[in-house]
């Protein structure tokens, strides 16, 4: 899509574990799913409501 702030394939590959790492720490979700009709990964990040 373009918006890649490296060319594609040269990552470190640290993101999605520093993320989960901090998603962990918070006690909150992290899911990862791929459709393989549009090639797309997405991350859904879970989170609770806010206590009031």
């Amino acid at each position: 899509m373009g918006d890649e702030s490296r060319t594609t394939g040269k990552g470190t590959g640290l993101g999605l574990s520093i993320a989960n790492t901090i998603v962990e720490q918070h006690g909150w979700k992290m899911k990862l799913s791929y459709d393989r009709m549009r090639q797309i990964f997405t991350c859904t990040i879970k989170v609770p409501k806010r206590r009031q």
